[in-house]
């Protein structure tokens, strides 16, 4: 990973993203250049191939192979049966936005609480004036009692999670 593109480092877990399969994926994978946006999920092509580097047997054959995954879902923050709490830093989009969030909690909830510069949640934008999220969804619009534009003020946001995870979140323009 590289915040700088000019700095790396090796993540702990090196788990593949593509893990090897049992008649392809064996040891050499090219890539296409960038994966593609298609509807809710990411697309990645590469050629799969069915023996290691110089190996004659099984004879080597080559396909077209497809990847696909969540939309920003490579990465999430997960909360079992005991509450997960996130908190944002203070964003201050500017304008009037509204809340979008990618996250599954179809076995549990998610609320999200809008909180003050000094982290109190502000009056209409509680959690328990927050809508619940309980199923999967790539761009579920955030809710406080039928409210759903953001302040306009500086804040903070607040997810709680239960047997959930958030991949991300967006602030979206009216």
């Amino acid at each position: 990973t590289s915040r700088d593109a000019l700095n790396w480092s090796r993540m702990e877990n090196r788990s593949p993203v593509i893990p090897r399969g049992p008649d392809f994926d064996q040891c050499i994978m090219n890539v296409a250049m960038a994966p593609l946006i298609v509807g809710d999920e990411v697309w990645h092509y590469y050629t799969a191939i069915n023996a290691t580097h110089g190996a004659t047997t099984p004879p080597k054959q080559m396909a077209v192979a497809l990847a696909r995954w969540r939309l920003d879902g490579f990465v999430s923050l997960d909360a079992g049966a005991q509450e997960g709490v996130v908190e944002t830093t203070l964003l201050n989009p500017g304008h009037t936005c509204r809340l979008e969030i990618n996250a599954d909690a179809s076995a549990g909830a998610l609320v999200v609480e809008v909180l003050d510069g000094n982290g109190q949640p502000m009056p209409d934008y509680t959690g328990s004036n927050a809508g619940r999220m309980t199923g999967d969804s790539v761009r579920h619009r955030a809710t406080w009692k039928g409210r759903v534009h953001l302040p306009e003020a500086a804040f903070r946001l607040r997810f709680r999670l239960v047997n959930a995870s958030l991949f991300s979140y967006t602030l979206c323009e009216r």
